[in-house]
């Protein structure tokens, strides 16, 4: 019989040299600090904690420990919105995706992620692949009326977002004007 494990230990009681045909075992993997064990391989398969296994045979089972990280997520003082997380939990194993949605208050918008995540899409998703710290930034909405006199129209750029536009954002106009005028 064998146990290994990286990340964590395997706690065997009884704990022997051998063991006698059909006698009971248990496994118990402490996980190292930031660590969990999340399965067995080799001759044990699953996540069950403890494991019991009935000796019949020699084994060689293996305890899957992976890393924990940490997701903090933040908006700037005097922004109003929030931040969604789904799944909401204090540590993620390593590889979980985790869905981050910017929620504006009313009259703002969602400008953008800082921190570990970068860009406008939202909902984002991220994987835990380390500690992550993201923010979100919400800028006040603005509207914009544009009405053209006489024949022709009025180009806008960039084109008017269905929450408006943020304070301060720059809009260019530009005035095409029908033939003859």
């Amino acid at each position: 019989h064998s146990v290994a494990a990286e990340g964590g230990s395997v706690a065997i009681v009884p704990q022997r040299a051998g063991y006698t045909y059909g006698a009971n075992v248990t496994l118990t993997p402490p996980p190292d600090a930031d660590f969990t064990c999340v399965e067995w391989q080799g001759d044990a398969e699953g996540n069950q904690i403890p494991l019991l296994i009935t000796m019949t045979e020699d084994v060689q089972i293996d305890a899957v420990f992976k890393p924990l990280y940490q997701l903090v997520t933040s908006v700037e003082a005097g922004q109003q919105g929030l931040i969604l997380v789904e799944p909401k939990k204090p540590v993620y194993v390593d590889g979980e995706n985790v869905r981050l949605s910017a929620m504006p208050a009313s009259g703002w918008r969602f400008v953008g992620w800082t921190g570990d995540l970068a860009g406008q899409e939202n909902p984002a998703v991220v994987t835990m692949e380390s500690n992550k710290d993201i923010g979100a930034q919400f800028g006040r909405a603005a509207t914009l009326q544009v009405v053209a006199v006489g024949d022709g129209t009025i180009s806008v750029s960039p084109s008017a977002q269905p929450d408006g536009y943020v304070v301060g954002e720059t809009v260019t106009l530009t005035a095409l004007p029908a033939a003859g005028w």
